[in-house]
């Protein structure tokens, strides 16, 4: 019995520290969720946002290109 109560608290305390670690910074693990998500929408809108550079990037070189072709047929 003490063994198996031992290897029961130490379960336990294992849990409680993963808890813990999941939890990290929030006080309870629906608030650590809710960071999670806010951090991923953040994440999104940052990578939306990279898309959107590069691709007026890229126009904006294929425009450059017309424009130097234009200047050259002129």
């Amino acid at each position: 019995r003490a063994t198996l109560r031992d290897s029961l608290v130490r379960e336990q305390a294992a849990l409680a520290e993963e808890l813990e670690q999941a939890r990290g910074d929030a006080p309870d693990v629906a608030g650590r969720a809710r960071q999670l998500e806010r951090r991923a929408a953040l994440l999104t809108e940052a990578a939306d946002a990279a898309r959107a550079a590069e691709e007026s990037a890229t126009r904006l070189k294929e425009a450059d290109a017309r424009l130097a072709d234009a200047a050259y047929r002129a």
